[in-house]
């Protein structure tokens, strides 16, 4: 995660042009110390000429700044705000639903309540983007060939790349701001995925009914997995909905308040971090980058990972417990990557919807296909999607590229363990039949010595 956030920097001209100043702080200074020694003691950042928004004021009470330049944590905190009345009021009308018994109403309710907010939210044509792409999508693909609908699919996902372009004619069309279209492309995303898993599932004709395309529509909008995922896949979903309701009890409700104050303590706990630790504004300092030791680019690429992962902590956690609210079977919270050892752990782990994804669309079907290099092929055409779905860019790449070889790494190590315990096996096994053969033959001649 540090080398490709750098590397973004490094690429991207608005972020080469930024003034640092030292003042009284020294390259050489900054270079024997680490990145919190750097912003904590020094207070680096107290003279700096925050031309681009990367802070704002902060909290009153501390009397520091806040570091405000990951644009995903901004717009969710901005976003949740919003989003939360909301979801709870399309809960209670969906378990009104549901004790009634009017399943066949559960999708349009499921539908109107998101039209709401997207209207409320996004405006008119933000909101019909929303509806139109999976209605589109659903034309272009419900009578194509699993390769036909792939070729759709990934064409479509070179149009969202061009759709977010910032301050491009899709914006200037729509006249909304940077924030809204860059959440209106990030719904356009998590809707894609959702309108293959509903096209993959449906080809393999298993979830087909008269109501498809309505529970596909409230699939892909389902409002608490709308804007930031996790992923929920298709068949999944209708499980869920289709299963014999549940009342509210006790239990569940303590549980859900339990999680949900869990994930507001580490959503304040971060914010308060970011009063200290300005760990997402120091990655466009080349100057200060570009001077630190190895300990220091160490410590900076760990905290960076770890905010990485609270964030998603918070994220797909709320979500998922809103989820579990409903009913609705959602991948749980990622499992922290500093007990992660292993890069193909790390995917399994991390974002369990996306794994899910690409196990059961591409890793398992090529796999199939191909015997003698299908799991090579297999994992090299899921980074590839990864990388396309993510965003067409130098960084995006270089991730996905340093992924895909660590996932290659460590099944190379694992097929040579393999071999290696079979012949270590083996010699033991002879080893052990040897001694065995001598000892009996040993024990016989005691027996009958020879005359």
């Amino acid at each position: 995660i540090a080398i490709t956030r750098i590397t973004y920097s490094l690429d991207n001209p608005r972020f080469t042009d930024r003034v640092i100043r030292l003042s009284d702080i020294s390259v050489a200074n900054v270079k024997r110390r680490s990145p919190m020694v750097a912003f904590s003691r020094l207070n680096y950042f107290n003279d700096y000429y925050d031309i681009y928004g990367d802070f704002d004021s902060g909290w009153s009470w501390i009397g520091k700044k806040r570091d405000t330049s990951d644009q995903e944590w901004l717009v969710w905190l901005t976003l949740v705000n919003r989003l939360i009345p909301c979801v709870f009021i399309h809960h209670f009308v969906s378990q009104i639903i549901k004790v009634n018994k009017i399943f066949q109403t559960l999708c349009y309710w499921y539908i109107l309540s998101s039209i709401v907010f997207l209207y409320y939210y996004l405006g008119m044509l933000g909101m019909l983007c929303t509806i139109l792409q999976p209605t589109f999508l659903h034309i272009m693909t419900c009578i194509c060939s699993k390769n036909a609908a792939w070729t759709i699919h990934i064409l479509y996902m070179f149009v969202i790349h061009i759709l977010k372009i910032p301050n491009g004619p899709f914006q200037s069309w729509l006249e909304i701001t940077d924030e809204k279209h860059y959440i209106l492309t990030l719904v356009m995303c998590w809707i894609h995925l959702r309108s293959i898993s509903h096209n993959m599932d449906s080809i393999d004709d298993q979830f087909s009914s008269s109501n498809n395309f309505i529970q596909k529509l409230a699939y892909c909008l389902y409002l608490p997995t709308l804007f930031l995922g996790p992923l929920i896949l298709y068949h999944e979903f209708v499980e869920s909905i289709n299963q014999s309701h549940q009342y509210w009890s006790c239990q569940k409700f303590l549980t859900f308040m339990l999680n949900l104050i869990r994930y507001m303590f580490w959503c304040i706990f971060t914010e308060l971090l970011l009063h200290f630790i300005y760990i997402n504004a120091i990655q466009y300092h080349l100057q200060v980058l570009q001077n630190l030791n190895s300990w220091g680019l160490f410590g900076l690429g760990y905290c960076m990972g770890q905010f990485f992962f609270i964030k998603y902590v918070v994220i797909y956690g709320t979500c998922s417990n809103l989820c579990y609210l409903d009913d609705i079977k959602a991948p749980s919270q990622p499992k922290c990557i500093a007990r992660i050892h292993l890069y193909s752990d790390m995917w399994k782990h991390f974002d369990r919807g996306l794994y899910k994804f690409l196990i059961r669309y591409i890793y398992v079907p090529i796999r199939k296909s191909d015997r003698c290099f299908g799991k090579l092929f297999a994992s090299f055409l899921c980074f590839t999607f990864v990388f396309i779905w993510h965003g067409i860019q130098i960084n995006i790449f270089i991730w996905a590229l340093l992924n895909f070889i660590g996932i290659l790494i460590e099944n190379i190590g694992t097929s040579i363990g393999k071999i290696c315990l079979f012949y270590f096996s083996f010699f033991t096994a002879a080893v052990k039949f040897l001694i065995r053969f001598v000892h009996e033959h040993f024990r016989i001649s005691k027996l009958y010595p020879v005359i």
